[in-house]
């Protein structure tokens, strides 16, 4: 037995580009135990001690290898302490790569967050509560932010630069004058851990991109992702760090060549290099008119469209919870078991107010006793309630739970809890779900 001849090339593939030494000084991927994950089965990968039913296989870039079943756990493309060692979990598609290239730079990012929390965990990591009281509707700090995803984009642009490049110079002025006048602001409406919030998450998902850039992604893809962020609030709470976190890693190439060790060291972030290097080579950046910066990219204009989003996104909140609320269909409440941890699609999830979460496409559950519920329809997650609900065109409750009921399932949800679940309907009609 042995790994998909295309998953296998694509590990192949990232051992490799980490093994060159370009990518971040002296990290090395063939120390971080990897999970591809499947619908059923799963691919462990350089695991000292590899969970219960798993059997080795022929290895893989030079690593022990072993295949078994896909637990609860594996889900998502992330970070998880699986069977006592952190790990770099990645979903594999059931069907053959269209690109193992792309796919081998998603494998190189998330084994970076576990180099983040092994190796360079004197950086500060965000407090994702803060995302829940990030100002996604405001539309000053959107118009901002749009200005200042431009000035990156201008940078990016000239990529790469020249070692006398005024002009990324000039830019990195602009932008780090422009994220400073947006922070007093923030701090001004009593959200200075927003801006914290911010900088930490650079270093969180944008370093990780910054390595896929220096993979093989190309630059443009940064720059797409950039001149889409913020636009009537888009991904502004959450993806937009991971293109300027990458960007200003660029930047830092460029400007202070020996970043990673000063990053690595604690007490700094991405944001506050830029800063250093901006003002201490550059005389009179940091003093910059912010006034004629924004009025050079046409601020007013952005400003005016950002205040008619704001308006309609309002409205797209309020359609999408009448939706949940009277909408055709069976509305099923899911309780959120103490120490579950949430799925979402990080690109579509909407804050409607500190604590609730719209997820469009895609949201779940991962819990204790082998709990997994899926969810690929509109879904309201209401942490302060402790619950999860969507409303699903129909749903089918056998009658006699005297078997123990352990799953459950309709149009764009699916739950199967091994320790059982207790399932009530309500006068109004709603399910009630609490798994066991």
């Amino acid at each position: 037995m042995k790994l998909r001849e295309d998953l296998a090339k694509a590990i192949e593939e990232a051992h490799r580009l980490a093994s060159t030494g370009t990518l971040w000084p002296g990290w090395d991927i063939a120390v971080t135990p990897v999970i591809l994950h499947g619908r059923e089965i799963s691919y462990i990968l350089g695991h000292p001690r590899p969970p219960e039913g798993y059997v080795e296989v022929a290895p893989v870039a030079g690593r022990r290898t072993y295949m078994g079943p896909t637990f609860p756990e594996m889900a998502a493309n992330t970070v998880r302490v699986i069977a006592g060692a952190v790990s770099a979990l990645v979903a594999y598609p059931e069907e053959t790569l269209i690109d193992t290239d792309v796919f081998a730079r998603l494998i190189l990012h998330e084994c970076f967050h576990v180099h983040q929390l092994v190796a360079l965990s004197s950086v500060s990591r965000p407090d994702f509560r803060v995302m829940e009281r990030y100002p996604e509707d405001d539309p000053l700090n959107n118009a901002m932010s749009i200005v200042e995803n431009k000035i990156l984009c201008s940078a990016l642009r000239e990529w790469p630069p020249s070692k006398a490049s005024d002009k990324v110079k000039a830019l990195a002025g602009e932008f780090i004058a422009v994220r400073m006048a947006r922070h007093d602001y923030l701090a001004s409406k009593d959200l200075g851990n927003v801006c914290t919030y911010e900088e930490l998450s650079e270093f969180n998902e944008g370093t990780p991109t910054y390595i896929e850039v220096k993979a093989g992604k190309p630059v443009s893809e940064i720059i797409d992702t950039l001149q889409e962020a913020n636009v009537a609030g888009k991904w502004a709470s959450y993806r937009r760090f991971y293109a300027t976190g990458a960007a200003t890693g660029l930047l830092l190439d460029f400007l202070l060549p020996d970043w990673h060790l000063r990053l690595a060291q604690g007490g700094c972030t991405l944001q506050s290099l830029i800063r250093e290097a901006v003002c201490s080579q550059w005389s009179g950046v940091s003093g910059a008119d912010v006034s004629a910066i924004l009025r050079a990219y046409d601020y007013d204009a952005i400003l005016a469209s950002e205040e008619k989003s704001a308006r309609e996104r309002q409205a797209q909140i309020e359609a999408m919870l009448r939706e949940l609320s009277d909408g055709p269909g069976v509305r099923v409440e899911i309780e959120i078991p103490e120490g579950a941890f949430t799925l979402f699609n990080p690109s579509r999830v909407i804050v409607v107010r500190p604590g609730v979460k719209l997820h469009p496409t895609l949201s779940g559950l991962r819990g204790e006793g082998e709990l997994a519920v899926d969810i690929t329809r509109l879904c309201l997650e209401d942490g302060p309630a402790r619950r999860m609900v969507v409303r699903v065109p129909e749903l089918q409750v056998p009658q006699d739970q005297g078997s123990r009921l352990t799953s459950l399932s309709a149009e764009g949800l699916a739950i199967s809890a091994p320790k059982g679940l207790e399932v009530t309907k309500g006068p109004d009609g709603t399910y009630r779900i609490r798994p066991k």
